[in-house]
């Protein structure tokens, strides 16, 4: 290869400039090509055929380099024509396992098809007797060689430099490689941390919804707690209003059943008094002595008057004790109608006690007094000188002979309503009412307990499955009840109770406080019932709650705690 000095001398086919800037020629096309698959032309080399416009070698179509090699480590090679492939795998530089890609086709094949299908071909060497004039453009033997012997040694000097270039993409790829899959473990922590975040986000906004929730069944139940503490507070009152009116009634009767006592008192003492003067004047009677110690005179017989006496002496009698029968009958119902109310103090039981003993003794009193004096009337011995003075005027009516010497007032003792204590006008409320009359219910699912105060209807089994929810024939009884005491509500009250099994509430996620809560939300959703479906007046009605006391059944069961899941009904005398 001749070295040109870029001068201006007869115009060359081709131009070969290095990677260190060496040019060499002018080189006709065969000479190019075979420079080219002699190995002393590289791809990145630079032709010319001026001298001043370069391109790259394998741009030019006359050494064909359109072929990449795909090496198995993923690496390219090339470009390079196929006429090279054979002294690229002789020499190591290219492995026969490699795949070739032409670059503008895509066509690909292997490299060692490529070996036996495409055999190199290289230009004729002239013939030995061309004229020397010829030859010129060639190069001596020499130069050749000491190019080819410097070929070789950047050919090995560049495969050294391109395997340490190789083994160093290697270690980059690997390290790249771990790169990659720390990177990829880290995107997949990362990921993982994400949906674990999420989890907990909506975890959280679950947890908020709950508690939300929660926050407005508080509100409800407090609510409900005020509705019942206001209801609370007005039958409170309204209680309170009815002692006060109690205890002012017991203050009335307790002075009036002292002022009676005294006057009871006032009255026994002087008929105490009126009695011993009469034994005293009795006693000091002579003539009644002397005719007690002598004995009865002869009865004369009666006068036609003295059965017209009999007579009333019987209807005395019978009236003395049809009002010892009114009288103790009163003295009952007083009894009666003071046990019914608050428990008054010691001094005034023992004045209601008193005054019955008295009014009980003082009527047999007046009775046993009453037949006695009525049947000794005309039994009693005259004195002498009443019989002188008969004897004497026969025309004197006998009677007059009875002993008339006391005030025939203290001596007849005529049952005295004075001395009984007055009993209350109609209006006043102490004549006793009639037997109360409860209304008639007829029909399955229901019992009764009547007694002289109140009427109980417990149903017997449960009108609720859950919390407020009827069960499947809560609805049908109650109509059916409602409807039966629609006609027969007349001066009566209902008392809505509501019940519950001892089960205990659960506050999270409820509708109510306690137990108690519940009856009370029961009671209102019967009384709604009565209201819509029996038309019953909502102001005959009242709601009220036991909760888990006073169960109408024993909570001993499952059965049995499912019947207390109920309401009873209770009706009073407004």
């Amino acid at each position: 290869m001749n070295k040109h000095p870029h001068n201006d001398e007869s115009a060359a086919c081709w131009y070969l400039r290095t990677e260190e800037g060496e040019v060499y020629g002018p080189a006709d096309t065969e000479t190019l090509v075979s420079w080219y698959l002699d190995g002393r032309i590289e791809p990145d080399n630079q032709l010319s055929q001026d001298g001043e416009i370069w391109v790259d070698a394998s741009s030019v179509p006359e050494l064909e380099m359109d072929w990449y090699a795909r090496l198995e480590d993923g690496t390219t090679g090339g470009p390079f024509s196929l006429a090279l492939i054979p002294s690229l795998i002789e020499n190591g530089l290219l492995p026969a396992s490699a795949q070739l890609e032409h670059r503008v086709t895509g066509i690909t094949r292997s490299a060692a098809q490529s070996v036996v299908t495409d055999a190199p071909v290289r230009p004729t060497e002239p013939p030995a007797e061309q004229p020397a004039e010829d030859l010129e453009p060639s190069l001596p033997t020499s130069t050749r060689l000491e190019s080819l012997q410097r070929s070789a040694t950047d050919a090995r000097n560049q495969l050294i430099e391109t395997r340490h270039t190789l083994h160093t993409l290697r270690a980059q790829h690997t390290v790249l490689q771990e790169d990659v899959q720390r990177m990829q473990d880290e995107l997949h922590a990362a990921q993982q941390s994400r949906k674990k975040s999420e989890a907990q986000l909506l975890e959280q906004q679950d947890r908020a919804n709950a508690a939300e929730t929660e926050i407005e069944n508080l509100k409800a139940q407090l609510e409900q707690i005020k509705n019942h503490y206001d209801r609370l507070q007005i039958e409170s009152q309204n209680q309170f209003e009815q002692l006060d009116a109690l205890k002012a009634e017991r203050l009335d009767h307790e002075q009036r059943f002292k002022r009676e006592l005294t006057e009871c008192r006032d009255r026994i003492h002087a008929k105490t008094e009126r009695m011993a003067g009469i034994v005293d004047t009795l006693m000091h009677d002579e003539d009644l002595v002397r005719s007690i110690k002598n004995g009865p005179p002869p009865r004369p017989a009666p006068p036609p008057a003295a059965e017209g006496e009999i007579e009333q002496l019987k209807i005395t009698v019978k009236h003395l004790e049809r009002q010892l029968e009114r009288e103790r009958d009163q003295a009952l119902y007083q009894l009666q109608e003071l046990q019914s109310k608050p428990p008054q103090r010691p001094i005034g039981q023992l004045i209601v006690a008193c005054l019955v003993t008295a009014s009980l003794t003082l009527l047999l009193a007046q009775a046993g007094n009453g037949c006695s004096r009525r049947g000794n009337r005309t039994d009693v011995p005259a004195s002498p000188a009443a019989s002188t003075d008969r004897h004497n005027t026969p025309s004197a009516p006998p009677a007059e002979t009875v002993i008339e010497a006391a005030p025939a007032g203290t001596l007849d003792l005529q049952p005295d309503n004075s001395l009984q204590p007055e009993a209350p006008a109609p209006e006043a409320g102490m004549v006793p009412p009639p037997p109360t009359a409860w209304p008639t219910l007829e029909g399955a699912g229901i019992t009764s307990q009547n007694s002289s105060r109140s009427m109980r209807i417990i149903f017997n089994e449960g009108l609720f499955s859950t919390a407020t929810r009827f069960s499947p024939s809560a609805v049908a009884t109650l109509t059916a009840l409602a409807t039966q005491l629609r006609g027969q509500m007349d001066g009566y009250h209902l008392v809505i109770e509501g019940h519950t099994d001892a089960t205990p509430v659960v506050s999270v996620g409820s509708h109510y406080v306690d137990n108690f809560a519940l009856g009370m939300a029961r009671a209102e959703a019967v009384k709604r019932v009565l209201i819509e479906t029996g038309s019953l007046a909502a102001d005959t009605m009242r709601t009220a709650s036991a909760g888990d006391s006073a169960p109408p059944f024993p909570n001993d069961t499952e059965a049995s705690r499912m019947r207390n899941r109920t309401v009873t009904l209770t009706l009073t005398r407004r």
